[in-house]
């Protein structure tokens, strides 16, 4: 029954939006050093920010009925049969996405399917920093956005071409070949991706001026300049991007001197974590881990306290057990990371009458905190599960 008022529902859906086609985003799947559970949050950022111009999103719920009816897993899904799922939702286009951390980035790629075909209609990446996931996230949401309804639009004939090169007037104004759809403020992350990516050999584009888009509309590359946004008026509407060549030189000295600024803040700021005793052992996941124990010892509340993000987790531990080499040297392990840096882990100490280095996780399970034991006699590390009321040694780590 709930199947069949699924079916009624799509159908009543697509007639009544015929005109509209509908997309489903399906939930991003977790990749390289993350869970599942990790990438729900960025993919419902992604979704919220996704708006392409033509078409209607399916709500999740919906998407959530399908999978129960057709029996499928969520954490499983492979792509035929979140093709299937498309099909079963009359919706024409799907949207996949895998998310990985690769050295302390969100390595994040989309791609939008069509149902019917199976190919890919358009696709977007980025990578970013975990602070930024949020303002990165919308961006990506947008770029893919845009593509999707310039594709649209050039394949319903409602924006021209030019065959995939830039429009030229007189000489001096170079016009996208494509609208990238409408939006409600300056899109400046996606006019940056496409800069960053020199698209149609140029990396200058910008909004035109009111000035600008008449003579666009005048040259009859778009239909009227009314309805889009300029750079000096309206701030909504639909985007044409023009670029010329005094646009160029004076971006091209901005440029240089911000990325030159960047490059000196980079160096300033991991500069200052090596000054506080981090080192970077070339792990995958990015991580720095400090070459020296906090004073004292402390109990898990207190050192999350103090402490908060610094603390390292149960995957970080694991991390630096199979991807470092560990050299005894009579009270302790010198571990040697992938680039050759080294840190030192003591086995001094004593806990409950056993003797060896106990250090502090931020990880509890089933009330218990993951502690990782440096252990005399086994000559190696490994994870245990301590009252969260144990004082255990601490040994920071920091994500540049």
């Amino acid at each position: 029954m709930k199947k069949i008022l699924l079916i009624c529902l799509v159908c009543l859906t697509t007639l009544s939006l015929f005109a509209q086609r509908r997309i489903a985003v399906m939930e991003f799947k977790a990749g390289v050093n993350l869970y599942q559970d990790d990438v729900t949050g960025l993919s419902a950022i992604f979704v919220t920010a996704f708006q392409p111009t033509g078409y209607t999103l399916v709500e999740r719920s919906q998407i959530n009925m399908a999978l129960r009816e057709l029996h499928f897993q969520q954490s499983s899904l492979t792509e035929e049969q979140m093709l299937e799922v498309g099909h079963f939702l009359g919706a024409s286009k799907i949207v996949v996405g895998d998310i990985s951390m690769i050295m302390g980035q969100y390595n994040v790629d989309v791609r939008v399917l069509n149902v019917e075909s199976g190919t890919i209609d358009v696709k977007a990446g980025s990578e970013f920093q975990t602070s930024a996931y949020r303002k990165s996230m919308t961006a990506l949401a947008e770029e893919l956005a845009a593509k999707l309804s310039a594709k649209t639009a050039k394949n319903t004939g409602a924006s021209s071409s030019n065959q995939g090169k830039p429009y030229i007037i007189y000489d001096y104004l170079k016009v996208f070949p494509e609208d990238l759809g409408r939006f409600n403020s300056s899109p400046s992350t996606v006019i940056a991706n496409i800069n960053q990516k020199a698209q149609y050999g140029y990396n200058t584009w910008r909004l035109p001026t009111r000035a600008e888009l008449a003579l666009i509309a005048e040259q009859g590359i778009i239909e009227t300049s009314s309805g889009y946004m300029a750079s000096d008026g309206s701030q909504s509407g639909r985007v044409r991007l023009v670029t010329d060549r005094e646009t160029a030189r004076v971006l091209a000295q901005q440029n240089a001197a911000a990325a030159a600024q960047a490059r000196g803040e980079q160096y300033a700021y991991l500069q200052q974590i090596r000054e506080e005793g981090y080192v970077d052992l070339g792990l995958p996941s990015g991580t720095w881990w400090k070459s020296r124990n906090e004073n004292g010892t402390y109990k898990y509340d207190d050192a999350i306290s103090r402490f908060g993000n610094k603390l390292p987790n149960k995957r970080q531990y694991n991390e630096l057990m199979k991807s470092c080499t560990w050299t005894w040297n009579g009270n302790g392990f010198t571990i040697t990371g992938p680039n050759g840096n080294t840190i030192f882990f003591s086995t001094e100490g004593q806990l409950n009458g056993h003797q060896g280095g106990f250090y502090m996780s931020s990880t509890l399970e089933e009330g218990n905190v993951v502690s990782w034991v440096c252990y005399p006699k086994e000559r190696k590390g490994f994870l245990n599960f301590l009252n969260k009321y144990s004082s255990l040694s601490v040994r920071l780590v920091r994500i540049p």
